[in-house]
Parts: structure tokens; sequence; C-alpha cells
């Protein structure tokens, strides 16, 4: 089978880890490409690429109306010739000439795409997501994300010894990420409740940056808080091991991956109860959660965190489990190509 991916960009983020993920797994099997649209390429992210994954750059700039970079990936789309054009990111099959199954994962739940009903086969990454798509008139099929769990150094003592070491990875984008309300629990903790052993550490970047440092200024928390900049997969997934705690306090989230990959390196999290964090964590099975949006609540929760003296180690091991038997990459491959060859078997007989 010969597949093509295509994306908006490739730099560090959720939806281009996954896909990198996807593309050496695919690439077993068959004959991958990603075609990248816009001029948003991280070399690190694509040495991360299997060598046999072909990858194609069109150079557009973002909002532009240049037809060229368009021209360009029909031109690359008609030499390699795919059977199965899977799109991720909204907006893009209006701009598509060649002829092929179109499928799309929609990763969130706040995008509108009125091209939904151009494509042979909408995926949803969560129940969440698949709720939100059919709100907007369309079905889809829930393939959840997957991650690479053998590849996540895992913790190996659960006790809480030299303070609270917590972790917060993401896009620095409060809007979506709530990373402000983790601020604003780091001051209730600290300046309030007058704990000292805690400390947070943010990795990733984005234009929340300037915001949230000037909160960690206006509360007096700089030791207390600090902000690591972005890191490549390779560095989460060793340095994970690390913390006493992982803490993803979104307000919106199709899914919540880096909720997954701290499960799977044996690191207890705390969630927004957003539906798409808390099916990572089977609605409280596997981890603690608070209300969305109120920070007040996400500190009561890592106090209870720190006086039980962090999470059952039973409860730790349970959520491994879960989450390799749920959201490992070989399952998610596995769904994908089954589903990519019903669409070629069903277009055969027709």
């Amino acid at each position: 089978m010969n597949i093509v991916h295509i994306t908006w960009g490739f730099n560090p983020g959720g939806i281009e880890t996954m896909l990198i993920d996807i593309a050496n797994e695919q690439i077993k099997t068959e004959d991958v490409t990603i075609i990248v649209v816009n001029d948003m390429v991280n070399q690190t992210m694509v040495e991360c690429l299997n060598s046999k994954v072909k990858i194609f750059c069109c150079g557009r700039k973002q909002g532009s109306k240049n037809p060229l970079p368009i021209l360009r990936m029909n031109y690359y789309l008609y030499i390699t010739r795919p059977n199965v054009i899977h799109y991720h990111g909204d907006g893009l099959t209006k701009y598509t000439f060649f002829e092929a199954i179109k499928v799309l994962t929609i990763h969130n739940v706040h995008s509108v795409c009125p091209e939904y009903g151009k494509y042979d086969k909408l995926f949803a990454i969560s129940k969440a997501v698949k709720d939100y798509v059919k709100e907007k008139g369309f079905q889809s099929l829930v393939i959840e994300n997957g991650i690479r769990v053998n590849g996540i150094i895992q913790r190996k003592n659960w006790t809480i010894d030299n303070g609270c070491r917590i972790v917060q990875v993401g896009r620095l984008y409060h809007q979506h990420k709530g990373q402000n309300l983790m601020v604003e629990a780091m001051n209730v903790l600290v300046n309030l409740k007058k704990y000292k052993n805690v400390h947070v550490d943010f990795i990733g970047d984005g234009s929340s940056y300037e915001l949230l440092k000037k909160m960690v200024d206006d509360h007096c928390l700089n030791d207390f808080v600090s902000f690591l900049g972005s890191r490549d997969r390779n560095y989460i997934y060793s340095h994970l091991k690390d913390y006493d705690l992982c803490i993803q306090p979104s307000i919106s989230e199709g899914f919540g991956l880096t909720v997954a990959e701290a499960m799977a390196a044996k690191v207890p999290v705390i969630v927004s109860d957003v539906p798409g964090t808390m099916e990572v964590i089977d609605n409280g099975q596997y981890g603690l959660f608070f209300e969305s949006g109120n920070a007040e609540d996400l500190a009561c929760k890592i106090e209870r965190f720190l006086l039980e003296d962090g999470m059952d180690a039973g409860k730790i091991e349970a959520a491994w489990n879960y989450v390799y038997n749920n959201f490992d990459i070989s399952n998610t491959v596995k769904k994908y190509l089954e589903e990519y060859k019903k669409l070629l078997s069903s277009e055969t007989i027709h």
C-alpha cells in the first residue's frame, strides 16, 4: 500500500510527534511519504523519521495565497501516486487534485472544517472528539493516539524524598492548555499554604510565555517555577522519570498525549476533568483530576498528593498496563491500516 500523510507543518507538537510514530511504524510494511505544506519544518523532527520514509516540503508561507506551493504539493502527489491520502489538518483537501482515498484525523474539539463531507473517512482521536464531530453533523471512527510505550524510561520508586518535582509538558498556550492555572495553583500552595517543597518545570514554548513569566514574577514564584523551553522527545522520554508528578491543566484537549507518556514513565498524573484527558486516565481510575478552570481545586489535589506521599504503587503499575494495552502506537497503526484496506476494498467493489 502506498500512503501519503499531509500536514500543514512539522514543528514540535502532539500531532507531529504522533505522525512520526505512525510513519515509522507503517514503513515496516507499507510505502510511506509525508508532505509538509507550510515552511515550518523542524530538522530535528525530520531526523526522527525512519530513513525509508520520504518527506517533501512545499515551502508555503503561512497565510500566503501564492499558488506555487499548492501546485508543488500536487506534483508530489502525482509522482508518489498514493492509494491513500491521510490528512492531519483542516482545510487541506480543497487544494488536493489527485484522486485517491482521502481520510482525515481530527485531533481536537475546537476546529471547524466545512469540508468534513469530502473525506472518505473521518477518524477521531478520542470519544470526546467523536462526540464533537457528531455535534457538527458528521460520523467518525475513534482511533486513539498512540505512543512508543517501551521507548519511555520508567521511574523506579514513588516516594517523595526531597520535595515534589512537578512537570507540565506542552505548547505554552494557556487558552487551551491552561498553564496559567498551574501558576495560580503554585501561588496558593507556596504563598498561602506555605509549602516550600514543590517545584514545577514547564517544558515547551509558545505565545503564552510572557504572560506566564509575568505571573510567576508577580507572585514571587521564581524559586518554585522554571521554564525549560522546548525539548525534543528523546529528552522528554528520558527525563519524565525524574519527576514525582505530571500535571495537565487543559481547558480544551482532544486526547492528552503527554498524560499517556507520563503514565508510561510510571509518573503519577493530575489532569483537568475535560473529556479528552479523562479518557486517558479512564475517568479517574489511573490518576487524580480537578475541576477544569479551577486553580484552587488543582492546588487541593496537589496538596492531597503531597499529604499522601505520592500515589499507590499498584495504581501506578495498573496505569502503565492500561496505557500499554490501549495507547501503544502499534495498536494505533494496526487500526489505521485495517481501515485503509476496508476503504480500498470498497472502492474496488464499486
